[in-house]
Formats: C-alpha cells, sequence, structure tokens
C-alpha cells in the first residue's frame, strides 16, 4: 500500500439520536425567530412606510405650489361695511386686495337703524 493522502470529502452520515434532538431544537428556535423577524420587520416598514407617505405629501403639495405660482395660506383679512351701498368688501390685510363683495345682511343694515 503506498502513500495516504488525506482530505475531507462531503459523505452522507446517518444521524444520531442525540443529533436529532439537537437539530429539531435549533429548528423549532429558528421557527420562533424567523416569525419574531418577520413581525418586526412589519412594524418597521409600517413606520416607513408612515415617512414616506408623510415626505409625499409635501413633495406633492410643493410641487404644486411651484408648478402653479400660488398656494393657498391664512391671510388675515377683514369685512369693509358700506351701509350707503348696502354692501360688505371682504379686503386682505396684507395686500389691501379686494377679495369678495356681497350685499349686506338684514341684521348688518339694522345696526344702522339702531345706532
Amino acid at each position: 500500500m503506498g502513500s495516504k493522502n488525506r482530505f475531507q470529502k462531503p459523505l452522507e452520515c446517518v444521524l444520531t439520536e442525540s443529533e436529532k434532538v439537537s437539530y429539531s431544537q435549533e429548528l423549532a428556535d429558528k421557527c420562533v425567530k424567523r416569525s419574531w423577524l418577520i413581525e418586526e420587520k412589519k412594524v418597521v416598514s409600517a413606520g416607513f412606510n408612515l415617512q414616506i407617505k408623510e415626505i409625499d405629501e409635501i413633495i406633492e403639495q410643493k410641487s404644486l405650489a411651484v408648478h402653479n405660482g400660488s398656494e393657498i395660506r391664512d391671510v388675515m383679512c377683514y369685512w369693509s361695511i358700506d351701509r350707503d351701498s348696502g354692501k360688505a368688501e371682504l379686503i386682505r390685510e396684507d395686500t389691501g386686495e379686494l377679495v369678495e363683495i356681497r350685499p349686506l345682511s338684514e341684521s348688518e343694515l339694522q345696526e344702522e337703524i339702531d345706532l
């Protein structure tokens, strides 16, 4: 017999009862951990999805404003009552621009009489 050239080769081996028990426990542990990770992924994904949705809403709002060149904002206004003409004018305080004209209501016209 010649020289021995030793090496390892993957070959089929029958599991012992002890190995079967050990593998079974490891499988059970991995199944539990996998389920936990799947649930954790859902929670984390939901958090990211919410952040993405919030950013998407801002992007949509700002894009529309840039495209239109204007946006709706709360602006301080006041009603200017002109009883002689029977009209009320809504005026923007920031620009002095006339926003709306409407007829005076009965109660607004009555205030003049009560004075």
